[in-house]
C-alpha cells in the first residue's frame, strides 16, 4: 500500500458550464489521488445540479499533459457521508490505494488548498501543510475525526479554511489514510472535523470502485458463466464451450453468444469482499449459467440462491456424480429442476437442449423458471405483515433430527428470551395455505429479522441464505454451532473458512450457547426508521450483497415494466393462442365448457379493445412505426373479436378501425408480408 504523498494532491474545481470563462460561483476543494485516476474529495463541493468537475494535479502527468483535466463523478456518499469520487479522463500514474485504517487517537498530517494561502491578487493557491493530534468524536450520530491543528487562524475561520475540505488525513506513524477533512469547528479556531475511512468502507460501491477485483472480466456481449465447485478439476468449462461453438451456425440464439464461457471458481468467489462483489455482478448479468452442483457445496448453493433472485433463467445445474446411484439426494430447493450429469455420454446433447429450450421459454413464457424464488420474492407484502413482523424472527436452519431436538430444547427459548419474546418461525412452522416453498421465499423477502444457522453446512440453508442476501436490505444474523470434541470437524473445503471470514457467523458452544448467542441476539438494533438491523462481524459491509444486486440486476426483465398493450395481448394469447384468426386454440383448461368459453372470449375481447385504445393514444401522440405496426395487429384482432357484435359501441369501433387501416395501407402491406 502507498503512503502520504503530497504530489498526489489535487485542486478540485466544481462549476456549472459557462459559454466563456470560469463560472464566478465555482466551488473549490482539495482532492487526493487514491489511484492514477480516482480522486477522493468532499461531497459538499457539489452544491448545485449540473456541476462539471475539473482537477488540477500537483504531480507531473504524461508528457505534454495539461495540469487541468476533466473529471467525471463516479460515486457520491449518502446523506451523511460527505465524500465523493471523481475519475479523471487521463491517468497520472501507477498509483495504488493507500492503506485504509481506523485509530482511536494519534497524530496526523495533511496539506490542502486553503484560502489562507491563496494569492490575494491572482487567486492562485498553494498547499497549506498541516499536522496535529486527533481523536474519535463519538456520542450521538455517527463518529467523526476530531482534528487539532498546529496553527491558529483568524476569527474569520470560515473563509480561512475554505478549500481545505477533502484534504486527506494520514496517520504519521503508519502512513495510513484515516479519513478526509470535511468541516471546521465552529468555535475552536485550530480544530477541524473529518470523515473516518470506516464510513467509506461501509459502502460496498465505494469499495468495488477503489479496489476492483481481477477475478474475471464481465463481457459486453451475451455470455455464459460456468460456476465450478471445489475439488478435483474437470473440463466442464471446455465442454460448455464445445456446445456453444458447435451450434452457433445453426441456432440463432447462439449466434451472438460469446463462444468461450467465463469460468468462476466458487472457492475464489468468496475469498475476498472484492471477489464476492464481482461474483454477484456476474450472477446478475450472465445470460446463461451452468453451475457444478457436485456435492452441493455451500458456496455453490449460496450463489444459486443469489442467482435465483436476480435473473429469470437460463440456469442449468450439472454434476459429475451418478444421478441413478442409490442414495443420491437433491436439496429441495433444486428438486424441481433438472440436474444433468456431465459424466454421461449424452451430456453434449442434453446441455444444448437445456440451454436452447431454456432461452426459448424465457423469451416466450413470463412464468418460466429454472430456479425457485424469483416470483416468490416479488409477491406483494401481506396485509398482516406489520403486525406479524414485530413478533417474529424467521429462522433458516437444518432439519436433521439431532439438530431439531437441540433447537426445541435450547435454541428456541434463547431466541425468544432475548428478542423481546419474538416467536422463532421455521419453514415447518409457517401456517400459510400457499405452497411451502413459495411461502418460505415470501417470508425470506419480507421478514425484518432473519437468523441463519450454518450448523452442518446444509445445502438448503445456504441456498436460502443467498436468497435472503439478494432480496433484503436487512442482513441476517448468522450463527454456527461449534463441533463437539468427539466429532469430526466439518470443514471439508477451503471455501468454508472463507465463508466464515466473509460473513462472520457467531459461533456458539453446544453446552454453553448463552455466552455467544445472547450478545449476538441483543445486537439487533433499530435504525433511524425503526427497522431492526444486525451488525455483522464479517468483512462484508452491511447490506453489501443487496446493494450490489440492486445496482446490477437486469431491470428490463421485470414484468411490471411491460407496456400495457403488451401485457394485455400476452394475457389474451395465454387464453386463445397467438393467432386467433388463422389458428384458433383453446389454451385454458376446461375451455370446452360453453359458459366458461363464452366468458373467456368476452374477457379477451375487452382486453384487446383496451390495448387498441391505449395504442391509439400513443399513435395520436406521434409514436414510432413500431407502435403503428402493433396497432395494425391489434386492430385486426379487435375486428375479428367484435365482427358479429351489434353493440353500438362495437359498430363505431369497427368503423374507426377500418378508417385507420385504410389510412396506413403502406405499413399494413409490409406488416402482412412480414408478420411478427
Amino acid at each position: 500500500m502507498s503512503k502520504w504523498d503530497r504530489f498526489r494532491l489535487a485542486l478540485v474545481s466544481a462549476r456549472q458550464s459557462a459559454a466563456s470563462g470560469r463560472d464566478p460561483t465555482e466551488e473549490v476543494s482539495t482532492g487526493f489521488f487514491l489511484t492514477g485516476n480516482l480522486v477522493l474529495t468532499a461531497r459538499h463541493v457539489r452544491t448545485r445540479p449540473g456541476v462539471e468537475f475539473e482537477v488540477r494535479v500537483e504531480a507531473e502527468g504524461p508528457k505534454g499533459a495539461q495540469r487541468w483535466v476533466t473529471a467525471d463523478l463516479v460515486w457520491a456518499g449518502g446523506s451523511d457521508v460527505d465524500a465523493l469520487l471523481l475519475r479523471t479522463r487521463l491517468s497520472f500514474g501507477e498509483w495504488i490505494p493507500p492503506d485504509f485504517a481506523t485509530v482511536e487517537m494519534g497524530n496526523w498530517e495533511t496539506a490542502g488548498f486553503a484560502s489562507a494561502v491563496a494569492d490575494p491578487k491572482t487567486g492562485q493557491r498553494k498547499t497549506l501543510p498541516l499536522n496535529g493530534s486527533l481523536a474519535i468524536s463519538a456520542g450521538q450520530g455517527e463518529p467523526e475525526l476530531s482534528l487539532q491543528t498546529n496553527v491558529n487562524v483568524s476569527s474569520n475561520w470560515e473563509e480561512t479554511w475554505k478549500g481545505l475540505s477533502g484534504s486527506p488525513v494520514f496517520d504519521t506513524s503508519s502512513g495510513s489514510l484515516l479519513g478526509i477533512v470535511t468541516d471546521a469547528h465552529r468555535t475552536l479556531t485550530n480544530a477541524l472535523i473529518g470523515l473516518p475511512v470506516s464510513r467509506l468502507l461501509e459502502d460496498i460501491n465505494f469499495r468495488s470502485i477503489v479496489f476492483p477485483s481481477t477475478l474475471l472480466d464481465i463481457p459486453s456481449q451475451a455470455w455464459c458463466l460456468v460456476l465450478t465447485s471445489e475439488g478435483e478439476p474437470t473440463d466442464l468449462t471446455a465442454q460448455v464451450g464445445n456446445v456453444i461453438a458447435g451450434h452457433q451456425d445453426q441456432d440463432p440464439r447462439f449466434s451472438a453468444l460469446l463462444t468461450t464461457p467465463v469460468e468462476l471458481e466458487a472457492r475464489l468467489a468468496v475469498s475476498s469482499v472484492e471477489n464476492w462483489v464481482l461474483a454477484v455482478q456476474a450472477l446478475a448479468t450472465a445470460d446463461y449459467m451452468v453451475a457444478d452442483v457436485t456435492g452441493f457445496q455451500p458456496t455453490v448453493m449460496l450463489m444459486l440462491g443469489v442467482r435465483s433472485v436476480l435473473r429469470r433463467g437460463v440456469t442449468i445445474s450439472v454434476t459429475n456424480e451418478n444421478l441413478q446411484a442409490d442414495g443420491y439426494e437433491i436439496p429441495f430447493n433444486v428438486q424441481e429442476t433438472r440436474v444433468l450429469s456431465f459424466a454421461e455420454e449424452t451430456f453434449y446433447d442434453d446441455l444444448y437442449r437445456a440451454m436452447s429450450e431454456g432461452r426459448s421459454y424465457v423469451e416466450q413464457d413470463p412464468e418460466y423458471l429454472d430456479l425457485p424464488a424469483f416470483h416468490g420474492v416479488r409477491v406483494p407484502r401481506p396485509e398482516t405483515w406489520a403486525e406479524d413482523d414485530q413478533r417474529r424472527v424467521l429462522v433458516l436452519c437444518p432439519f436433521k433430527e439431532e439438530y431439531q431436538t437441540y433447537y426445541r430444547l435450547k435454541l428456541r427459548s434463547i431466541i425468544r428470551g432475548h428478542t423481546h419474546d419474538s416467536v422463532p418461525v421455521r419453514m415447518l412452522d409457517l401456517k400459510s395455505p400457499r405452497l411451502v416453498g413459495q411461502a418460505l421465499y415470501e417470508q425470506i423477502r419480507w421478514s425484518s429479522r432473519c437468523l441463519v444457522d450454518w450448523t452442518h453446512w446444509r445445502p438448503n440453508v445456504f441456498f436460502e441464505l443467498g436468497v435472503r442476501l439478494a432480496c433484503s436490505e436487512f442482513d441476517p444474523l448468522c450463527i454456527i454451532r461449534q463441533a463437539e470434541e468427539t466429532s469430526v470437524e466439518e470443514l471439508h473445503y477451503e471455501q468454508q473458512q472463507s465463508l466464515r471470514q466473509l460473513f462472520g457467523p457467531t459461533e456458539y458452544a453446544p453446552s454453553q450457547p448463552y455466552s455467544a448467542l445472547v450478545p449476538a441476539l441483543q445486537s439487533w438494533r433499530s435504525d433511524k426508521s425503526g427497522d431492526q438491523r444486525f451488525e455483522s462481524q464479517g468483512q462484508l459491509p452491511a447490506a453489501a450483497t443487496f446493494a450490489v444486486a440492486t445496482k446490477n440486476f437486469d431491470w428490463r426483465q421485470e414484468a411490471v415494466l411491460g407496456r400495457p398493450d403488451s401485457q394485455l395481448r400476452a394475457f389474451a394469447e395465454r387464453i386463445l393462442g397467438k393467432d386467433q384468426e388463422r389458428r384458433p386454440e383453446k389454451m385454458i383448461l376446461y375451455a370446452y365448457n360453453e359458459a366458461f368459453d363464452s366468458a373467456l372470449h368476452a374477457a379477451v375481447q375487452e382486453k384487446w379493445i383496451a390495448a387498441w385504445l391505449y395504442l391509439q393514444h400513443l399513435w395520436a401522440e406521434g409514436a414510432d412505426e413500431d407502435v403503428t405496426t402493433e396497432l395494425l395487429r391489434m386492430g385486426r384482432l379487435v375486428q375479428h373479436a367484435i365482427s358479429e357484435s351489434r353493440d353500438p359501441r362495437h359498430v363505431h369501433l369497427r368503423q374507426e378501425i377500418r378508417t385507420f387501416l385504410r389510412a396506413n395501407r403502406p405499413v399494413r402491406s409490409r406488416f402482412e408480408e412480414n408478420p411478427p
